[in-house]
């Protein structure tokens, strides 16, 4: 999951738009009646936020993914130690956060599989610089194990465990380095938005068109043809039109289009919020949310069901899997 300052995505931060991703970023009035900058993301037991280009992260650090210099829980927000400059981007992954600043990636946590890049054969409890990146990096997206960026010329590069073809080049091998760029039938290098959560990541190219790639457990790449996985990135199939945002969660995805909302995957939990808790390989439109969705976020694993939400009409709304109570709807 992710956060970036323009776009949604499951894969970066928003100005109030939601992606792995679970990507929220939000203008907030400040003490002295200005403004400050909140770029938040949520992984798997751990969260981080940027404030006003600082980062801080809290909740489970048994890996270094606090980035504090320590492998110890926080229960209260710590600030991330070493980081150069000003977060542009930062990303939640499972047992790991990446982060951009002046346009370079730096991560921190547990790197045995490689997702904090080549040059990190083992975890960090501070942010290393990611190195291999071909240009600079516009958004950061982070999962179970391995880590993307998008970068400037549109390209979506993946870097660390390759299992399921999570990197998305095509290739089965077990790890591959930043150079790993993923390939949608052709096309790569024309891509402006990502989501990255669990074992698979999703991208929008400039176009509108969602790919996805990695594991497809229940349908959580949106195309009935994908088998159990894909290591290309393949078409989402079925969207009435044009992708605007998308967001995914441990095994489902959500996606606006048109202003409305539409979700595939895992429905175990009522997370594809069509009235079912059934699971579909093709999206399905959100009930009550055919218009004025600006927000869409998918988010929570596999074990228990996941969950969604989405910002429409000045509502926030929830559904899925209430466990923990994480709807927010006080039950």
């Amino acid at each position: 999951t992710n956060a970036r300052p323009t776009d949604g995505g499951g894969g970066g931060t928003d100005a109030l738009d939601a992606g792995a991703g679970t990507d929220v970023g939000s203008t907030l009035n400040g003490d002295g009646g200005g403004t400050r900058k909140l770029l938040v993301t949520a992984g798997g037991d751990h969260s981080c936020a940027a404030v006003d280009g600082t980062a801080f992260c809290w909740g489970r650090n048994d890996e270094g993914q606090l980035g504090d210099g320590s492998k110890a829980d926080a229960s209260e927000p710590v600030r991330v130690t070493g980081l150069p400059g000003s977060v542009a981007a930062i990303a939640a992954g499972y047992n790991h956060t990446c982060a951009i600043v002046a346009s370079e990636v730096w991560c921190w946590g547990r790197g045995v599989e490689g997702a904090l890049g080549p040059n990190a054969t083992s975890g960090s409890v501070v942010p290393v610089k990611m190195e291999g990146l071909p240009a600079p990096a516009i958004d950061i997206g982070a999962g179970e194990q391995f880590s993307c960026a998008l970068t400037s010329d549109g390209r979506v590069n993946c870097w660390g465990n390759n299992g399921y073809g999570r990197l998305g080049d095509g290739s089965t091998v077990a790890h591959r380095s930043a150079s790993s760029v993923v390939d949608a039938n052709g096309i790569r290098s024309d891509f402006a938005q990502l989501a990255v959560s669990g074992d698979h990541a999703c991208a929008i190219t400039t176009a509108g068109d969602p790919f996805c790639w990695g594991h497809n457990d229940n349908g959580a790449l949106g195309n009935p043809d994908a088998g159990e996985d894909s290591p290309r990135a393949i078409p989402v199939v079925g969207l009435p039109g044009k992708a605007e945002k998308i967001s995914i969660g441990g095994w489902h995805g959500c996606a606006i289009v048109g202003g409305g909302a539409f979700c595939w995957g895992t429905g175990s939990a009522g997370e594809l919020g069509n009235g079912s808790k059934s699971h579909s390989v093709a999206p399905v439109p959100v009930i009550g949310h055919g218009s004025g969705v600006v927000l869409v976020a998918a988010g929570g694993g596999p074990d228990e069901g996941d969950s969604s939400c989405a910002f429409r009409d000045g509502t926030l709304s929830c559904w899925g899997n209430g466990s923990y109570g994480r709807l927010g709807d006080g039950q």
